[in-house]
């Protein structure tokens, strides 16, 4: 008998056509890092050719599957917007913008383009001015995943200026064969959007029902995660499911995040598993709880996926004052993530984050409880009580009341900024810890000055204003309380905190002489940026090297013992 191998199938090449400023290229950014499907066999895979259409190039294979083929548009008048701006940037004739959309060659681009084209056999239509259904049609049209994308992306704004009623009048007269197509593209795509979430939609049985925590970062989310995982079985016997995971050694963690989404930072692809979301689903259906609770900061970067599967769920949100996030993020950047850059205040600032949240709950229609993360807002004076009283359960259960993840005291914070240009992992992490520690009984002081926090706080009054049109259940007088605690509260400025670690050496050198020592050694090259206040007192005396010597010889011994007895 001869062997016959199975064979393989063919490699499948999804043609998204592509007209200029109509958004294909973008759309085919989101799935860059995903070449091969999800519920797929490995040797059916799939990728995603842009295919620039031109009347003079464009031909059509009848014998090619037009189910294949796709096609992203945007508005008319935006397209010729976008086209009259890259012209500007060229050096042909100054035209102004009535003068080039009366071109011939910019007139009914679609109609011209799409001649030879049935656009109802085609796989996937899409429109630029609404990116999220299509980005979630395209994946489902290509068997991709579309990978975590930064908002900028998914919901930026084609930035172009309001069109005169007469240009807006007149473009539509001269280009009415592309309106229709559009018209005709958008009624497909909001079917074939319809018909997606209702398939896509997990079901929930009579009774039950799912909250999810969003965060988003910088909102007390470790505290929360923490509280929670330590109540995991009192919770159960009040009905809330909330899935069980590890805290580091810092009591953080990434709560739930692992239980509903892939994550792969060596291929950099993080996107919601939908096996893995049933599969918790079921695993909630057969207990007797009848709350399913989810909570991870890392949740708001994947709220399109979130809301699409989970449109029945109770979306917990905490808004923060964009001045305590950016401090509380640069402390975690410098904390974590090696920072040795200056903090920086941008010269605007308003809640982009519930921006974000405000325009994707309008496009998915979900339901989001906003809280406000100020210690004058809380709902029985804390954020775990505030956040029991969103579950709904008892106020008897454990609450060490532990501060977690705390920020750094300033001076901390720009000794570990020096540390991070030069000091390995390891004393990063050691001293991290150390840092940690030193910091809780300290006076809390801010980055901000009095007068940046008074200037910009009309501007954030009117972008809160405009987020209360946007969000009708959205607290506008809680907004307000919260930007007028901020300006008059807020901890005190001083220029000198955090560029003279004097009294922290001196600290560490009294508490840790090793950990002060390998700093000082490795700290030889860097010596010169250190403060001269600093830099005097971070020295070693005779009495400083018997000491380290003493500690290192009692941290052997100690090592010796604990692996005898061990």
């Amino acid at each position: 008998m001869t062997n016959q191998s199975t064979p393989v199938k063919a490699h499948r090449i999804k043609h998204l056509l592509s007209i200029p400023y109509c958004g294909a290229e973008k759309l085919k950014s989101i799935f860059a890092a995903n070449l091969v499907p999800s519920n797929k066999p490995v040797s059916e895979t799939y990728s995603l050719g842009t295919c620039r259409l031109s009347a003079a190039h464009f031909e059509c294979d009848n014998e090619q599957d037009m189910k294949d083929y796709g096609i992203m548009l945007g508005l008319p008048e935006i397209r010729l917007q976008l086209a009259y701006r890259d012209y500007q940037k060229s050096n042909q004739p100054d035209l102004s913008f009535r003068e080039f959309y009366h071109k011939e060659n910019q007139q009914n681009v679609y109609a011209n383009l799409l001649a030879p084209l049935d656009i109802e056999q085609l796989g996937f239509v899409g429109l630029l001015e609404k990116m999220i259904p299509s980005m979630f049609l395209a994946e489902d049209w290509t068997g991709l995943k579309a990978n975590r994308q930064n908002y900028d992306v998914l919901l930026g704004q084609n930035k172009v200026a309001p069109l005169s009623p007469e240009d807006r009048d007149e473009i539509r007269r001269l280009n009415s064969d592309d309106y229709d197509i559009y018209q005709k593209v958008e009624t497909r795509q909001a079917a074939q959007w319809q018909a997606l979430l209702a398939r896509k939609k997990i079901h929930l049985e009579n009774g039950k029902k799912v909250i999810i925590h969003v965060g988003p970062p910088k909102t007390g989310t470790s505290a929360i995660q923490y509280w929670l995982a330590k109540n995991h079985k009192a919770l159960l016997n009040q009905g809330v499911f909330y899935p069980g995971h590890q805290l580091d050694d810092n009591k953080i963690s990434s709560g739930n995040f692992q239980r509903l989404i892939h994550h792969d930072a060596a291929n950099k692809q993080s996107y919601l598993d939908e096996a893995r979301a049933r599969e918790l689903v079921d695993e909630f259906t057969q207990s007797k709880a009848h709350t399913l609770l989810l909570s991870s900061e890392h949740f708001f970067y994947h709220m399109p996926a979130l809301f699409m599967y989970f449109p029945m769920a109770t979306f917990v949100f905490y808004v923060r004052h964009p001045f305590s996030t950016l401090e509380s993020s640069y402390h975690q950047q410098v904390k974590r993530h090696g920072r040795t850059s200056a903090f920086n205040l941008p010269k605007t600032a308003k809640f982009q984050q519930l921006e974000i949240i405000g325009r994707l709950a309008k496009t998915f229609s979900v339901n989001v409880c906003f809280r406000y993360y100020d210690e004058q807002l809380f709902n029985g004076g804390t954020l775990v009580n505030d956040f029991r009283d969103v579950i709904s359960v008892d106020a008897d259960l454990v609450d060490e009341r532990k501060r977690v993840n705390s920020k750094y005291a300033l001076d901390a914070l720009g000794f570990m900024r020096w540390c991070n240009g030069f000091a390995s992992a390891d004393v990063l992490a050691e001293l991290d810890r150390w840092l940690q520690a030193y910091s809780e009984d300290k006076e809390p002081r801010s980055l901000i000055t009095p007068e940046q926090r008074v200037a910009l706080t009309s501007v954030m009054r009117a972008h809160a204003q405009k987020m209360h049109q946007l969000l009708p259940g959205l607290n506008i007088e809680s907004l307000y309380q919260m930007l007028e605690n901020y300006t008059n509260n807020s901890a005190s400025y001083d220029a000198s905190v955090g560029c003279d670690f004097t009294g922290l050496v001196k600290a560490l050198k009294k508490q840790n002489i090793l950990l002060a020592k390998r700093i000082y050694c490795q700290a030889q090259d860097n010596k010169e940026s250190m403060p001269s206040s600093a830099a005097q007192q971070f020295t070693f005396s005779t009495g400083d090297e018997m000491r380290c010597t003493v500690q290192s010889y009692i941290c052997k011994l100690q090592y010796q013992i604990k692996r005898l007895f061990s």
